[in-house]
């Protein structure tokens, strides 16, 4: 390499690192117990500030030998100069193309409703789903973190987080790239403890989160596979 380059290289990397998450479309592993459970496709789509977050969630190779069950989520949220505000979650659950359930949080003035079993959870300003968070903790890290906690919702509860680690420089050996120079950022509450891995070298985009369920004492995996490209830049 032309020694010339490198402080080029390093400005654009940090430039990236410096800008907001833009769409994008990326495919995910899912694992648990050490097992590949299958395959979550998501796409960022955001339009004057709006946007709309989805995951498409199949199993794949032998796991489809013992479940045909997938999900499809949405989140919903705006951006504003410091960080996020959540406005909706929709969750379905498909027993192969059957529809067997839904699950719905929404953003109301008198607080979050759960519309399934018509529960209300006390309105929180820095608060998210399990699916917009790792976006939350991206924009974080352009934006700055707030003063105030951050909390994650859930039908079941409502969970105040605190960031154990922050920003943190990270190797990440993956399968796909070998090792990625990333952002390691952990937050711990008292149902989850969310690990997040940031690439700064585009656009702090989440390439592993791992949620661990301390009741259930499991941990899902979201790792990239490799395939991902950004469209255009968020408003």
């Amino acid at each position: 390499m032309r020694y010339w380059l490198i402080p080029l290289l390093l400005w654009a990397e940090a430039a990236l690192a410096a800008s907001p998450l833009p769409d994008f479309e990326a495919t995910f592993t899912v694992t648990a117990l050490g097992l590949d459970l299958g395959t979550s496709h998501h796409t960022l789509r955001c339009k004057s500030g709006q946007c709309i977050y989805t995951a498409d969630t199949r199993p794949q190779g032998l796991a489809r030998l013992f479940t045909k069950e997938h999900f499809w989520e949405e989140s919903r949220f705006s951006l504003s100069d410091d960080g996020i505000r959540w406005q909706h979650y929709l969750k379905k659950k498909f027993d192969d193309d059957r529809l067997v359930r839904t699950y719905t949080l929404v953003r109301t003035d008198r607080g979050v409703l759960y519309e399934e079993s018509r529960r209300l959870y006390p309105l929180r300003k820095n608060l998210f789903d399990a699916l917009s968070l790792p976006l939350a903790i991206s924009r974080y890290s352009h934006t700055g973190l707030p003063d105030k906690p951050i909390w994650l919702q859930d039908n079941n509860w409502q969970d105040r987080l605190t960031f154990t680690i922050k920003n943190r420089p990270q190797a990440l050996e993956t399968s796909e790239f070998n090792s990625l120079k990333t952002r390691f950022w952990q937050a711990e509450g008292a149902h989850v403890r969310v690990s997040a891995w940031l690439l700064p070298s585009a656009y702090n985009l989440p390439v592993r989160v791992e949620v661990l369920n301390k009741e259930k004492g499991k941990t899902i995996t979201l790792q990239l596979d490799g395939h991902y490209r950004f469209t255009h830049a968020s408003q």
